[in-house]
């Protein structure tokens, strides 16, 4: 019980958004709860993993929202794929197939953990938020792109990130979580995710300073490249009109 309140909770926390995809299944398997799925499109080959339905090979499928991660490991199926998109249900495409997915038994309600973040250029559902651009923001101690791409020289050191708040949870497994861009980064390691005890506001630009944490595994498939825990935040300039 304590493992599946935590994964509702993370399914609150770790939201991210991204275009739908339509296809045709290529390869499918089940695993930890999801099904996964290699989807051929018109732009190519994609992995995508959502709630565990029923899905056959050669069936047609469209899907919602969806969130890019890259290095992805899935304890379940002993294996790591390089990128996957993560979405709120594998459903079927026009004239039938596949229901719309569910949540893994025990979790209720919960939605999705990759739904309503921005990738690159895109803003966040409810906030006139895009992502910053590249050399708009001054520097801190380190950038977003700092923390992915120097993982062994920063872990468990104290780092601080200026950047800009894309997204907001408040109270959850009693921290406060946000989404954090500076302009720098790729699509897929331009997002750092902040736990901190602080209030802030979507569209705050704000400096996070705590220990970085890298390969944060926080249980049922819940695998962070890095995380920044128990930051200090301070507000620099509080988001227009909030």
């Amino acid at each position: 019980m304590k493992i599946l309140t935590t994964m509702a909770l993370l399914f609150l926390v770790l939201q991210a958004g991204a275009a739908g995809f339509s296809g045709t299944v290529k390869q499918t398997m089940d695993g930890g709860g999801y099904t996964y799925v290699l989807l051929t499109t018109g732009q190519g080959d994609i992995w995508l993993a959502g709630p565990q339905t029923t899905v056959k090979k050669g069936q047609k499928l469209s899907t919602g929202d969806g969130m890019l991660m890259s290095g992805f490991q899935s304890k379940a199926l002993n294996r790591t794929f390089d990128q996957i998109y993560f979405v709120n249900s594998l459903g079927a495409a026009t004239g039938g197939g596949a229901p719309m997915g569910k949540a893994p038994a025990g979790m209720g309600s919960a939605t999705n953990p990759h739904a309503g973040m921005p990738l690159a250029g895109q803003k966040a559902p409810g906030a006139n938020v895009a992502k910053p651009k590249a050399g708009s923001i001054k520097k801190a101690t380190h950038t977003v792109a700092d923390c992915f791409f120097q993982p062994k020289l920063l872990a468990g050191k104290t780092v601080e990130v200026r950047g800009v708040v894309t997204k907001y949870n408040e109270g959850i497994m009693g921290s406060n979580w946000i989404h954090l861009m500076d302009g720098s980064g790729q699509s897929g390691k331009d997002d750092l995710v902040v736990t901190t005890s602080q209030k802030v506001k979507i569209g705050d630009r704000i400096t996070a300073k705590g220990k970085l944490g890298t390969d944060r595994d926080l249980g049922s498939g819940y695998f962070f490249p890095v995380l920044m825990e128990n930051a200090a935040v301070k507000v620099e300039a509080s988001a227009k009109g909030k």
